[in-house]
């Protein structure tokens, strides 16, 4: 844990650093979307810490995204001191590099757990882990993997559940337990996002294959994660309605047929970019269909005398174009939703560690030709002292770096205090009701007001709205309702009330027109409520 703690902070300086001698990352904000969708990453940062301050799921907390995510963040951010949860621009700033190190860390605890699930020698465990920061690096910087999405955690959830079925495999008879624990990371990956949902629900079905075989060896002891996983989400739910805010809200959005799905697959799979010998040209590397078929016949050759392993690789191949169920391949295009075709990069990480490992004979020659050559030696204690002083350091140039952007920030940033100040909206106090005061709901995109402003969205809506929500009759109700009852006042475009390019419906804008719509800010942002609102 300290290992992986420290090279998260190595790796998050590197970032730092790049970006400060003006590499265009955007590691503290989010109004640039370069490769992986910003919109997104902040619905997920606001709504756990939404769950941090007392909110709950399919209550305060809603989206038309599997919970996994932000409930795994905002155990982090429960744990933070309670004055960083309150809604400032500093603190705002803070919670989104906050997030981004959590991204960080998770990867690489999860990357640097399958390396020892696969390797054995300390030596090569060192080669791939550095291999993996490197991996990480070129992620991070050329396609933006910090971001809190469940596409840039699934690869390495992917990863895991691989390696621990291949331990399995390995000794079937004594690692029983690792088939639990491949079965567990599965779910995971569900429980995160549904982008990788026929991939996993395919090895799902084949690791629980063996489970049946095994059926004598289940005890109680193995639901324990389950039933806590269960508790939890439970208690942190306000109610379990969780089929519309997934199922229905996406069915809003068009998500198509299964047979619509298939033929996305289907043509995905012969997809070939122009550019094909591009080592960007299907996204990131760790991706291109062709690098990876190739890694995959290796390790297959590798591994051919061992029957259900070979069947294993030969399935991790199969299932490379299922991830691109929902979304035509564009391969490395800016401003798309290619990414969510990226999400199977797992298998080609793993594909790497089969193949260090049948080879690892041939990669200890090479260290022990290099160590005969180069005789170094660090004292221990100087060696703590060292790591200490870099640990330092990396803090303390982080806490720089983060002053210094949170005082650009002030500049740049509308400040919506005055209005807010104004118009008696409610505060983000979760477990009190809203006597007294209106809560808000915003009627377009922009998800990072929440977590800069102290303003509590109302219940059971979308914070900010989405165009999908359009032809949702329980949506529209419930904003009716609201609106009608005077619990809830609304901000809206002047485009989206006054002009024919509004994006919401004729209903919803003949229902805000009906009560008073007065500017807050500049000509462009109106606020509405119904005639008698508090």
């Amino acid at each position: 844990m300290i290992e992986n703690l420290f090279v998260s902070l190595s790796i998050f300086f590197l970032l730092i650093v790049f970006q400060s001698k003006g590499a265009n990352l955007g590691l503290f904000e989010l109004n640039h979307w370069r490769y992986v969708h910003l919109g997104d990453a902040s619905e997920n940062i606001k709504n756990a810490m939404f769950l941090a301050k007392g909110g709950k799921l399919n209550e305060y907390v809603t989206s038309n995204h599997m919970p996994g995510l932000y409930l795994y963040l905002s155990f982090f951010l429960s744990m933070l001191p309670k004055d960083f949860l309150s809604n400032s621009l500093s603190n705002g700033v803070f919670i989104l590099v906050f997030s981004s190190f959590v991204t960080i860390f998770t990867i690489i605890s999860l990357a640097f757990y399958s390396v020892r699930m696969i390797i054995k020698s300390e030596r090569l465990i060192f080669f791939f882990k550095i291999l993996f920061c490197f991996v990480l690096l070129n992620l991070f910087l050329t396609f933006n993997y910090f971001r809190v999405l469940s596409e840039t955690y699934l690869p390495f959830l992917q990863l895991v559940y691989l390696s621990l079925f291949f331990y399995y495999l390995e000794d079937r008879k004594n690692r029983f337990a690792y088939l639990i624990g491949a079965l567990y990371f599965v779910g995971l990956s569900v429980f995160v996002g549904l982008t990788n949902v026929f991939t996993d629900f395919l090895f799902f079905t084949f690791f629980s294959f063996f489970l049946f075989h095994k059926i004598k060896e289940i005890h109680i002891k193995h639901f324990i994660p389950a039933i806590i996983l269960l508790v939890f989400v439970f208690l942190k739910s306000g109610n379990l309605n969780f089929h519309y805010w997934i199922v229905e809200t996406n069915k809003a959005q068009g998500m198509g047929s299964g047979l619509s799905m298939l033929k996305t697959i289907i043509n995905n799979s012969w997809y070939v970019p122009n550019n094909w010998y591009d080592i960007y040209s299907y996204g990131p590397i760790f991706d291109h269909q062709i690098i990876v078929l190739i890694l995959g016949l290796i390790s297959i050759y590798l591994y051919r005398a061992e029957r259900l392993v070979t069947f294993f690789l030969f399935l991790c191949i199969l299932v490379l174009p299922l991830d691109s169920w929902r979304i035509q391949e564009q391969g490395f295009q800016l401003i798309s939703q290619t990414y969510k075709n990226d999400v199977n990069m797992g298998i080609c990480f793993f594909f790497l560690l089969l193949i260090g490992k049948k080879q690892g004979f041939f990669l200890n020659r090479v260290f022990d030709l290099i160590s005969n050559r180069i005789k170094f030696r660090i004292d221990k204690n100087i060696f703590r002292v060292v790591y200490l002083l870099l640990v330092l350091l990396f803090i303390m140039r982080i806490l720089s770096y983060l002053t210094s952007f949170i005082e650009f920030e002030r500049i740049v940033s509308p400040n919506h205090s005055e209005w807010i100040s104004k118009n008696n909206l409610c505060e983000q106090k979760f477990n009190k009701s809203n006597a007294n005061c209106n809560c808000l709901s915003i009627m377009h995109w922009d998800q990072d007001f929440f977590l800069l402003n102290d303003v509590k969205p109302c219940k059971m809506q979308f914070s900010s709205y989405s165009p999908h929500l359009n032809l949702d009759d329980f949506y529209y109700n419930n904003v009716k309702s609201s609106f009608l009852d005077h619990s809830a006042v609304f901000l809206l475009y002047r485009n989206d009330l006054y002009t024919d390019q509004s994006t919401l419906s004729p209903r919803l804008v003949n229902l805000f027109l009906s009560g008073e719509c007065n500017v807050v800010q500049g000509d462009f942002l109106f606020l509405c409520k119904s005639k008698t609102s508090l």
